[in-house]
């Protein structure tokens, strides 16, 4: 929720929404498989008193030793938009693990703002918490039943910065005056890979950055805490491009 423009907050249950979600099945040697990828739309969602969204889908894949399965949560559609540019027919271009590492979601306006919609990401895990398994077969030649979990995370950070003033301990001040005036974000990743990286930083001519507009700063005042909040700021948090 915007306030007047310049407090990008939004509350959890809407951070935590899937509208849809991108399956990606992998082989052993990172192929992707044909079945069981592809956009899942309207997931199963339901959400607990605290905010937090649990929900299944239900699909169909080959058996397979040593396979990996990703997700990608709310990819643009055209009832679906996150303020990054992801769309299904990229995801479509994606043929092997290297590939997906490597693609880079690229913000559609530069801005901190957000929209009530995050793109989020991870790798399922089996029941003892491994990103590697086994897909199981039937040896009767029906369909075996395998359940893992998929636990996303947003793109981005929720970074919340305050700057304040108050009459040291040991001080009896009556009268001072600290007015901020403004803020603003300087060398923001334009692009946030879509897939965390363990080591490294993505780099290259594709990465861009981007300073943000002067904004005024929130105030709240708290006798005798004189508070600024520097609002809520949606950042990138992957290891996307940054100057070292």
């Amino acid at each position: 929720m915007c306030r007047k423009g310049f407090r990008q907050k939004l509350y959890d249950e809407n951070e935590m929404r899937v509208n849809n979600l991108y399956v990606f099945v992998f082989d052993e040697d990172g192929n992707v498989c044909k079945e069981g990828s592809g956009l899942y739309s309207n997931p199963n969602t339901t959400t607990d008193d605290n905010g937090k969204v649990t929900g299944n889908i239900v699909f169909t894949a080959r058996s397979k030793n040593n396979a990996q399965i990703a997700g990608i949560a709310n990819i643009t559609t055209g009832n679906v938009n996150s303020t990054y540019e992801l769309t299904e027919n990229q995801l479509k271009e994606v043929k092997t693990k290297p590939q997906l590492l490597a693609l880079l979601a690229n913000l559609n306006e530069q801005t901190l703002e957000r929209s009530s919609q995050f793109i989020m990401s991870g790798w399922v895990t089996d029941g003892k918490g491994n990103e590697i398994f086994n897909i199981p077969g039937s040896e009767s030649g029906g369909i075996a039943s395998f359940e893992c979990t998929l636990k996303l995370e947003r793109l981005d950070a929720k970074v919340e910065f305050i700057v304040k003033t108050e009459v040291p301990a040991d001080k009896n001040w009556d009268k001072f005056d600290f007015r901020p005036k403004g803020w603003r974000v300087v060398n923001v990743p334009a692009q946030s890979l879509v897939l965390p990286k363990t080591d490294g930083d993505t780099g290259g001519e594709k990465c861009e950055y981007f300073d943000t507009k002067e904004m005024p700063f929130e105030r709240e005042v708290a006798m005798p805490t004189i508070c600024w909040i520097l609002a809520v700021l949606y950042s990138i948090c992957r290891k996307t491009a940054r100057h070292p």
